[in-house]
């Protein structure tokens, strides 16, 4: 699992609302509390499954920032995006990817955390596959130039 906080606040939440780096993660879920609490889950039952597209972020990208710009500065943004293992060849699992924003009080900026997760379809000791969603993680934001400090290391 990693836990990693981002630098440069201001230009991450632009990429993540107005940038295309995240358009292709499925959603599982946002909550956005600025001038009222709006929460978006991603709803899917067995029927769905097999004749529905998978919820992205692009899709509600746009929504989330009008929410975002229409009011203060939100004081938490929480987004949830869920891969399916097939992202990095690992069918057995579902891939996490949470980020979450606290706005901060006064002068102070707030803070973006990112954390990775996983989870397997079927038990298994073996932490490789969490090794390796954390590296695609640490190389899919190094490639988009998106600069943290890794809060476990």
């Amino acid at each position: 699992m990693l836990s990693l906080s981002i630098v440069d606040i201001k230009g991450f939440m632009a990429e993540l609302l107005k940038g295309k780096s995240f358009d292709d993660f499925g959603l599982h879920s946002v909550l956005i509390h600025s001038i009222a609490i709006f929460e978006i889950h991603r709803v899917q039952n067995q029927a769905q499954a097999e004749n529905e597209k998978e919820l992205k972020w692009a899709d509600i990208k746009p929504f989330a920032f009008e929410i975002v710009k229409s009011g203060t500065t939100p004081k938490l943004l929480k987004v949830v995006f869920m891969a399916a293992g097939e992202i990095i060849d690992l069918p057995e699992a579902n891939l996490f990817l949470n980020i979450n924003f606290e706005a901060g009080s006064g002068d102070a900026g707030g803070k973006a955390v990112i954390t990775t997760g996983l989870a397997q379809k079927n038990f298994s000791a073996d932490k490789a596959p969490n090794r390796r969603w954390d590296d695609y993680v640490l190389n899919f934001l190094s490639e988009k130039n998106i600069s943290f400090i890794d809060e476990l290391a």
